[in-house]
């Protein structure tokens, strides 16, 4: 695991310290197990087109159209974009602690 430490402005008065880490093989990981997870989707849209139309799931990763070349009479490609910005925080965490700011009171009488 790779990380880095920076100081941040948290507003115009006080700074924070953001840690940022990238894990490559949590990254790795998390993008084999969606390959295999679309294509596990992609072979059973392509198995059974109509039927993948309805969920919601199959939706979100592939395009099923309508095709009269097709034996199928659908055509099931892979939404790249989808599994690109699923994939663009893979492995990545973002440490932001809170702050509290307590104000000093003068309990002193007069």
């Amino acid at each position: 695991m790779r990380g880095v430490t920076k100081l941040r402005s948290w507003n115009k008065d006080h700074k924070i310290h953001t840690h940022v880490y990238y894990n490559a093989i949590k990254a790795m990981k998390h993008r084999e197990n969606l390959f295999a997870h679309v294509t596990l989707l992609k072979e059973r849209a392509e198995a059974n087109p109509a039927d993948a139309l309805n969920d919601e799931e199959y939706c979100k990763y592939l395009l099923i159209r309508s095709s009269e070349k097709s034996p199928s009479g659908y055509t099931v490609s892979v939404k790249e974009n989808v599994i690109n910005k699923d994939l663009e925080t893979a492995g990545w965490m973002v440490i932001r602690p809170t702050i509290s700011i307590q104000f000093a009171t003068n309990n002193a009488h007069h």
